[in-house]
């Protein structure tokens, strides 16, 4: 999985929209997991404008809604009850929710 990471709507992606790979050969076919539709793109523009969905970090979260689990780490000296807010609301059940 991966998620748009750029200033503007870019080869039919935008930022924080979640993909998944469906074929990795000269070009990447992405799959939009919103509208389910296949783009091609090439190498570079997957290399500058996406990144791996599974670290997000608590300021590229907010406005979005994460499906699936949302695992909170709290260890940080910097970690506040604002963040740990923005973080939780992010997640679409309680039950999908872990504060470590």
């Amino acid at each position: 999985k991966l998620v748009g990471h750029m200033q503007e709507k870019q080869r039919g992606c935008v930022n924080g929209g979640m993909y998944i790979v469906k074929s990795f050969q000269e070009s990447v076919v992405i799959e939009c997991q919103i509208t389910k539709r296949e783009i091609e793109v090439p190498m570079e523009f997957l290399r500058k404008s996406l990144r791996l969905a599974f670290a997000l970090t608590q300021a590229s979260c907010q406005g979005s809604t994460i499906q699936g689990l949302v695992r909170v780490y709290t260890k940080h000296p910097r970690f506040t009850r604002k963040h740990l807010f923005v973080c939780s609301s992010r997640a679409t059940h309680s039950g999908l929710l872990e504060i470590v």
